[in-house]
């Protein structure tokens, strides 16, 4: 049987999607990474790890502060973003990786005429390139992007923004998210919050956020009783 949207949350179809793209529909936070790790290796930075923990989920103004924060007085911020970005995008000149079931989802949700709007914290004309390289463009609704927002993840400003499209409560839409900055901005916009973790595991205050917690894309069609 087909739930209603009259079920939602619990069973059936949302009334939009609100998803995240950078290890979530792409499978490009392990370049994001690897582009970082390099670039910190040149630069003989020590404790990488940490300052690249601090970026997952965030804006370029965000990256920004991190950086003053975290890197030696030695490096220019601007010209360490900008060379980071370059490394980045050099890995995907050829190919973007595409997440296992996310174009089998997005499809879906265009069968349903369910809108499908990607908010991400990259900058909106990067994310839609990334997309239309992916192949994944023509079936999204909108691509909302960090630069279009002045606060952005953890703040759920973003996901505000998107729900104002359409004409529904943002409760009865659904949010995904792989990081914990973006899935404590989905939560706190009120929206169904599913997190598919990607490079970091939930930390133990977003555990406590009681949202729903998959392994992979394809894990939806059982949660919500999709046919």
């Amino acid at each position: 049987m087909t739930m209603s949207f009259d079920e939602w949350p619990h069973k059936g179809w949302p009334k939009a999607v609100l998803s995240d793209m950078d290890g979530l529909l792409l499978d490009t936070e392990k370049l994001s990474l690897k582009s970082f790790m390099d670039l910190a290796t040149h630069h003989e930075l020590e404790h990488p790890d940490k300052i690249f923990s601090q970026l997952i989920g965030r804006n370029k103004a965000a990256h920004r502060e991190v950086f003053k924060t975290m890197l030696p007085s030695s490096i220019n911020v601007l010209d360490f973003a900008d060379a980071w970005m370059e490394r980045y995008l050099a890995l995907l000149a050829d190919h973007v990786p595409v997440k296992p079931g996310a174009s089998a989802f997005i499809a879906l949700m265009k069968s349903r005429d369910i809108p499908f709007y990607v908010v991400t914290s990259s900058h909106t004309e990067k994310a839609e390139m990334l997309l239309t390289r992916a192949g994944l463009r023509p079936d999204i609704t909108a691509v909302i992007g960090g630069d279009q927002i002045t606060n952005g993840k953890p703040a759920p400003d973003i996901y505000l923004k998107a729900a104002a499209l359409e004409d529904a409560p943002i409760h009865q839409m659904l949010a995904l998210e792989d990081s914990n900055n973006g899935v404590k901005a989905a939560v706190a916009s009120g929206a169904v919050t599913v997190q598919i973790p990607d490079l970091a595991p939930p930390s133990d205050d977003v555990l406590a956020l009681g949202h729903i917690i998959l392994d992979q894309l394809d894990d939806l069609w059982d949660r919500f009783g999709w046919v």
